[in-house]
C-alpha cells in the first residue's frame, strides 16, 4: 500500500534496481493457489505477461497452496503496478475457474523486504526454492508440481499458452517465462554455474529441512494428499496476525541499520514534501524513492 494525499498510511519507498524478495498471502491462508494443472498455468502467465510488461527481472519463484514468494528486481521503479496487475490477474482468472466470487488475496499488503547484500539474495533465493520442502509438502524441490523457477535457466525462456479461462483473446497466445540472474551475485560464475550453485545450496537445505522433519516424527504429504485439499481448507498451524513486516532483510547488522537510517530519513522528507505540497506548493521535491507522488501527479523527486 502506498501513501494517498491524506498521510493514513505509510508510503514504500521503491528505488531502481533494488532487489526484493515479495510475499503475500491468500485471504484467510486458504488454499486458493491448490496446484491444479489450470491454477498452475495461470500463475506462470500472469506472472510472465505482467514481468514483460513492467520490465521486471525474476531471479525465482514459486507458488504454494495459500501464497507465494517472487525474488525480483525491479530496473524501471514498476513494482507497484507489475504486482497490481500480476496480484489482479490471477485473482480474476482463478475465480473464474473455479466460479468464487470473492478476493483471493489476503487484505493485508504484501511483503518485499529490500535485500541489501548478494548473499542475502543467494539466500532468499534457496527459500524460495526450499519453500515447499519447508512446509513439509514434499521431500524435495524438484517434486513440487505447482508454479516454480526450479527447472528454468538463466535467460533461457520458456512459452506460457493462455490458460482458456478469463483472459482475453486480445492478449498473446503465449507470453515467454525468463529468470534472470541476480544483479551482482558472484560475477566470478558464469550463468551455468550459478544457477547450479543456487540448486546445490537448495539441496543442502532440502537435506536439513529432512533431518528436522525425521527428529520430530513427522512425514512429508506429498503431491497426490496436497491435491486432495479443499480449496477452502486452511492450515492447521496458528495464523501472526501481528507479526512484523520488515522493509530490509540482510545478515550484516551494519547494513540492515544504515538501511533502516536511510528509510528514517526517506519518510521523515517524504512527510515534510507531503505537508508542502497540500498545503498547495506544486513546485516541493519529493525525496528519491517516491512512487505513488510521481507517478498519479506528476511530482518532481530528488535524484539518487
Amino acid at each position: 500500500m502506498v501513501v494517498d494525499l491524506l498521510g493514513v498510511s505509510r508510503p514504500r519507498r521503491i528505488c531502481p534496481d533494488e532487489t526484493v524478495m515479495k510475499q503475500r498471502r491468500c485471504l484467510r491462508r486458504e488454499f486458493r493457489l491448490r496446484p491444479d494443472r489450470l491454477v498452475v498455468q495461470i500463475f506462470l502467465y500472469a506472472l510472465a505477461y505482467a514481468a514483460n510488461k513492467h520490465g521486471i527481472l525474476l531471479h525465482d519463484f514459486v507458488a504454494l497452496c495459500n501464497h507465494d514468494h517472487l525474488v525480483l528486481t525491479d530496473p524501471d521503479t514498476k513494482r507497484p503496478a507489475f504486482l497490481q496487475l500480476f496480484h489482479s490477474l490471477v485473482a480474476r482468472a482463478v475465480n473464474a475457474a473455479f466460479g468464487d466470487w470473492d478476493a483471493l488475496w489476503s487484505s493485508q499488503p504484501y511483503s518485499a523486504p529490500r535485500l541489501l547484500e548478494p548473499d542475502d539474495i543467494l539466500r532468499k533465493l534457496v527459500y524460495t526454492l526450499a519453500n515447499p520442502v519447508a512446509a513439509g509438502l514434499v521431500r524435495y524441490c524438484k517434486d513440487w508440481a505447482g508454479a516454480t523457477s526450479w527447472n528454468l535457466e538463466y535467460g533461457v525462456p520458456v512459452k506460457i499458452a493462455r490458460p482458456r479461462v478469463f483472459f482475453s483473446k486480445k492478449m498473446p497466445d503465449e507470453v515467454e517465462l525468463v529468470i534472470h540472474r541476480p544483479p551482482g551475485l558472484r560475477p566470478d560464475l558464469c550463468d551455468r554455474e550459478l544457477r547450479a550453485l543456487v540448486r546445490d545450496r537448495a539441496r543442502e537445505k532440502e537435506r536439513e529441512l529432512i533431518g528436522k522433519m525425521t527428529e520430530s516424527g513427522r512425514t512429508f504429504m506429498g503431491m497426490p494428499r496436497v491435491l486432495k485439499q479443499d480449496r477452502h481448507e486452511t492450515p492447521s498451524s496458528r495464523d501472526e496476525r501481528r507479526g512484523i513486516r520488515p522493509t530490509v532483510a540482510g545478515r550484516s547488522k551494519s547494513a540492515r541499520v544504515e538501511a533502516l537510517r536511510q528509510n528514517a530519513l526517506f519518510f521523515a522528507q517524504y512527510e515534510a514534501a507531503r505537508l508542502a505540497f497540500q498545503a498547495g506548493n506544486r513546485d516541493v521535491v519529493f525525496p528519491h524513492g517516491t512512487y505513488l507522488m510521481r507517478v498519479r501527479f506528476g511530482c518532481a523527486c530528488a535524484s539518487p
